[in-house]
């Protein structure tokens, strides 16, 4: 199962409602099931593809905040192996630097009540950040430099635009 499937499994779960704009590919529907790359809404099928991943989406942000926002009904042992509840300073923090990204990563909670966004462009070119409250952890790769260290929350979304040029 790929991670747009897991996601979409995740909402699935929690009984969701994705919303967006009409002329885009999920209109405001309740997931009723999922198939693959495609999931069930009110009865309709509606496809998961997204824009080129490089390219930056509005709906890919709106996915990655439907997906924070469900982050928060997370108590302790949400994931079945004591996983951490995430706290919502971590979530607000997420949010903000989603928000001010150029391209839209990968969201994930983490075991340890954190959350990480990730971006894999090819084997040489990546980031993978993981945010708790106050503290940003990152490890990245671009070509042949690899960074792996803790960053001020005010220089990291400045740090990761930078990695797309």
């Amino acid at each position: 199962m790929n991670n747009n499937q897991l996601f979409l499994k995740s909402l699935l779960t929690v009984g969701l409602t994705i919303s967006s704009p009409q002329n885009t590919l999920l209109s405001s529907s309740k997931i009723t099931s999922i198939n693959g790359n495609y999931l069930t809404t009110n009865n309709q099928v509606k496809s998961t593809r997204l824009l080129n991943n490089n390219a930056y989406s509005l709906d890919r942000l709106k996915m990655n905040i439907t997906k924070l926002n469900t982050f928060k009904s997370f108590q302790n042992n949400w994931d079945g192996y004591y996983g951490d509840k995430i706290n919502n300073e971590t979530i607000l923090f997420t949010e903000h630097i989603l928000k001010n990204l150029t391209i839209q990563p990968q969201v994930f909670p983490t075991n340890r009540g954190t959350i990480q966004i990730e971006k894999y462009f090819n084997d040489s070119n990546f980031y993978e950040v993981e945010i708790n409250g106050n503290e940003v952890f990152i490890y990245a790769m671009k070509g042949e430099n690899e960074i792996e260290k803790s960053m001020e929350k005010e220089e990291i979304i400045n740090f990761i635009n930078s990695l797309y040029a």
